[in-house]
This record gives C-alpha cells, structure tokens and sequence, in this order.
C-alpha cells in the first residue's frame, strides 16, 4: 500500500523538499547517499524520505561541506572513528572561522571608505588625520 503525499510529509521529507530547506542541491544529497553518508528511507513506490534524524545528519553533512571538509573526514567523523578525524574537522573549522574574521574586518574597513565616496584612504587609518594637518588654521 502505497504512502499518501500527505504522511509522506509527516513521515518525512522528500529530497527536493529537504534540499531546498537546507539551500543545497537534489544532486548534493544524492551524492551524500552514494557515498554512505545518508541513508534515508523509502516508500512503497521508492521515493526517499527523510525522517528527523536523516534531516540533521543532511545538514551536519552540508555545513560542514560548505566549510570545506573532505568527504572522507566526514565519513570517518559520523561513523565514530578515532578522534584524529575529529582533530582534523576541528583545525579545518578553526581555520575557516579565522579566515571569516580577517574577512569581516576587511570589510568593516573597506565599507566607511566606500560609502564616504573616500576609498583612496582605504587601508590608511591615519589619513584623515594628515589632511587635517595639511590643512591652513583660521
């Protein structure tokens, strides 16, 4: 007997469905699932359904692709390996998160300069400081 769309829906969410609630890609997911890394259920006429636990493994498995993390740290890190891939998924974050804050604060500089129509003082923090020295007293 086959499943009706709606408990499909409560029993769990199509790929489509999930892959657009994670903003990823149908092709993405099935990825995920031939490399073992997700496992989601069927129904009777096949459609993959992912339940609440299948969904939070798709997202830790998205997050931590869109950080960079090889598959196979992955792999290792949900089938309970040893801590080393654990170590290596942490490095990889710690170095992302470090990249992201450089980013930030090249941007939080770059962003006064463009909106004041100033960007040649861009990078020159004391540059407003030396104008107003050049600058005649009255």
């Amino acid at each position: 007997m086959a499943i009706s769309a709606p408990d499909r829906n409560r029993d769990g969410m199509t790929v489509r469905a999930l892959a657009d609630s994670l903003g990823t890609t149908v092709r993405a997911l099935r990825h995920y699932e031939e490399a073992d890394l997700l496992s989601p259920r069927r129904d009777a006429r096949k459609t993959r359904l992912y339940g609440p636990e299948a969904r939070a493994r798709a997202e830790l498995i998205v997050v931590l692709r869109r950080a960079d993390v090889p598959l196979k740290a992955i792999e290792a890190a949900l089938s309970g390996s040893p801590s080393l891939e654990a170590h290596r998924i942490t490095e990889l974050l710690e170095q992302r998160l470090e990249a992201a804050r450089t980013q930030v604060a090249e941007i939080e500089r770059l962003l006064p300069a463009i909106r004041s129509g100033d960007l040649w003082r861009y990078g020159r923090p004391h540059a407003a400081a030396e104008i107003h020295a050049a600058e005649p007293a009255v």
